[in-house]
């Protein structure tokens, strides 16, 4: 049994991503959520880097306990 493949197979690169972002994500006629609070920062966030130590170890604990407590109370289900 063998396959062939017709077209190389390739990531899509980053202006693919770009185009699909303006496309269907970066909508600003979205309802406002009242829970969600927009952020005016000079440079958006990337990853948790920008934070300090002590905010991002505290984060990462409340992440662990509270991904253990929904495994622990969704076990039975």
């Amino acid at each position: 049994m063998s396959t062939t493949v017709l077209e190389p197979v390739s990531s899509p690169g980053r202006d693919e991503f770009a185009d699909l972002f303006d496309n269907y994500v970066a909508e600003d006629n979205l309802p406002s959520t009242e829970w969600l609070t927009r952020l005016r920062l000079e440079r958006p966030r990337r990853n948790t880097q920008c934070l300090g130590e002590k905010t991002r170890i505290l984060k990462r604990i409340n992440d662990v306990v509270v991904a253990a407590t929904m495994l622990l109370l969704l076990a039975p289900v």
